[in-house]
């Protein structure tokens, strides 16, 4: 009423124009009602296809309990195979309309978190629920000081055999951790499970195979395993993680990395192309995998026995750990309802949602209390690994360059190339490309 008294008498403000602001006042009330009506829409691009079809059927379930039990919520989710999403997340990270959530690759999050693509979550969470996420997913998450988002679960890494196989040839490889082989031991295994079954001068039988391009997760491990824990080499990176002069090219790596390329050139006992599948369909007797080979063998491969030993080593045991992690948008219109809903996609009972369609390492040590998947053997070796020897990947905000150029280091290695100048090479344009992020 004050608003009309206004107008109509101090402002001297005619019938026509009354009627104007009138109705410019009452399409805003509506509007205002229908938004509220309508609630809060979130939105959020995930994963899947192929082995990570699990993700997109967990994510619904999620979705729609949250929904269920906060109604004004409305959530958009978009679903895509992960080398699609991976240029989704980049392009939506630098464009005015990116998703709420980012689902971030944990090696990333120090790119987005230090380009202010994502916002730190810290005030969101209290001391107790800090302590209920494992520390590695801590650090995984944490930049500056500050964290940055729950994960969607965990990864460690095991050498996966052919039980079949090595029952077979009367081997029985260690399944506990203190009783790992080292690499000098497992070479001599792996060289009696390489077979030319033909006996036509081709390996039809590999003893350890390869189903990925070479990444740091898959063998970056053997490089830092050849360091002492405390060492540059075990670091593989400076710790303000903006050099790797001193840390990929000491004495110690150099040798990993000459061991590695006898493995595909040497002993020939690791085919130099990679192929899906291998130990499922009796190409390989082993393989460096994390757990999410399990599921996808009980889903493709039924019948296939398989058994699990701890990653071999040189000096130091040592598994990457890792996983995607949910954050908030810095740009998010609604930072306090979405970052309520990343708590929950990231707390317990979504945890066990997840973890019953991926079958993967938790984050959360209230899940591991909740199931008993882990009191046994294999999965019990899974997680005393990443419990006691699961160490991140180098932090740095430049790891999109840094594993790039590892890979292709990797992939001159397996090819044929000289070794020391390969690494060289690799180190002196590691040290160009982190140089653009110095301040």
């Amino acid at each position: 009423m004050l608003l009309f008294r206004k107008l109509r008498g101090g402002y001297n403000v005619s019938k026509k124009k009354l009627s104007l602001v009138v109705m410019i006042v009452l399409f805003a009330m509506l509007f205002y009602s229908l938004a509220f009506a309508q609630g809060v829409v979130i939105k959020f691009y995930g994963q899947t296809g192929a082995a990570n079809i699990g993700r997109e059927i967990a994510h619904k379930q999620i979705f729609e309990n949250y929904e269920k039990n906060n109604p004004n919520v409305k959530i958009d989710a978009l679903f895509f195979p992960w080398e699609e999403l991976e240029r989704k997340i980049t392009l939506a990270a630098t464009g005015e309309n990116p998703p709420d959530i980012f689902y971030v690759d944990c090696p990333l999050l120090p790119f987005f978190a230090d380009n202010g693509v994502i916002a730190p979550m810290t005030e969101y969470y209290t001391t107790e629920e800090m302590n209920d996420i494992l520390p590695a997913s801590i650090e995984d998450a944490t930049w500056n000081g500050e964290f940055y988002g729950p994960p969607e679960s965990q990864s460690a890494q095991a050498l996966f055999y052919n039980k079949t196989m090595f029952d077979e040839a009367g081997i029985q490889p260690p399944v506990e951790l203190d009783k790992a082989w080292t690499w000098e031991e497992a070479l001599e295994v792996l060289r009696k499970m390489t077979k030319d079954v033909d006996q036509d001068g081709r390996i039809d039988i590999y003893g350890l195979g390869i189903v990925h391009s070479p990444s740091f997760y898959d063998w970056g491990h053997i490089v830092r395993s050849n360091g002492e824990k405390d060492s540059t080499t075990f670091a593989a990176i400076s710790p303000d993680g903006l050099s790797v002069k001193g840390y990929l090219d000491t004495p110690e790596a150099l040798e990993a990395f000459n061991f590695m390329a006898d493995l595909f050139n040497e002993w020939k006992v690791v085919p130099k192309v990679p192929m899906p599948d291998m130990l499922q369909t009796g190409k390989c007797a082993t393989v460096m995998e994390n757990e999410s080979l399990i599921g996808a063998t009980q889903v493709n491969y039924p019948d296939f026995e398989y058994g699990i030993t701890p990653l071999p080593y040189f000096k130091t045991m040592i598994s990457h750990t890792g996983s995607l992690h949910y954050c908030l948008s810095a740009k998010s219109q609604y930072p306090e309802e979405t970052a309520k809903l990343i708590k929950y996609m990231g707390g317990k009972e979504a945890s066990l949602i997840m973890f019953k369609y991926l079958r993967q390492l938790p984050a959360l040590k209230s899940v591991y209390e909740e199931i008993s998947d882990y009191d046994s053997y294999p999965q019990q070796l899974m997680r005393d690994v990443l419990f006691n020897v699961g160490y991140v990947r180098p932090r740095t905000v430049g790891f999109t360059e840094y594993d790039a150029l590892f890979s292709k280091a990797m992939s001159d290695i397996i090819a044929g190339a000289n070794v020391e100048k390969t690494v060289e090479r690799m180190v002196n344009e590691i040290e160009r490309q982190l140089n653009k992020y110095r301040r």
